[in-house]
């Protein structure tokens, strides 16, 4: 009986492979800079939210991320903080790409995840 004790008193740590793409799969972040500007922003939102990232690529069109989950995480709040955040940055700071973005969305809604 004790072992069983042990083992729910261990926190529950999950690895995910998260996709997520720019509206409309619109090549956003074509430009080096706006690549490097995502990506240390969601360094800093990582860091900022407690949020573990193992490995992490930010591509002209979507991003792939890969991150563990600990108890008492919630998988869909950790992406909205990293979307929401990196949205709100982007626009602030490059406010010339919401023409382009169209509706002044960076981000596709949802994304897709694969437990590991």
């Amino acid at each position: 009986m004790k072992q069983l004790d042990a083992i729910n008193e261990v926190p529950l740590q999950r690895t995910y492979h998260i996709v997520f793409s720019t509206y409309y799969r619109h090549p956003m972040l074509m430009q080096a800079e706006h690549k490097q500007a995502i990506t240390n922003w969601i360094a800093e939102i990582a860091e900022q939210k407690a949020i573990k990232i193992l490995e992490y690529k930010v591509l002209t069109d979507h991003v792939h991320i890969l991150l563990v989950k600990q108890s008492g995480q919630l998988l869909p709040q950790l992406i909205q903080s990293i979307k929401g955040i990196t949205t709100h940055y982007f626009f602030e700071t490059y406010p010339e790409m919401k023409k382009e973005s169209g509706k002044g969305r960076l981000w596709n809604r949802g994304y897709n995840e694969t437990l590991i």
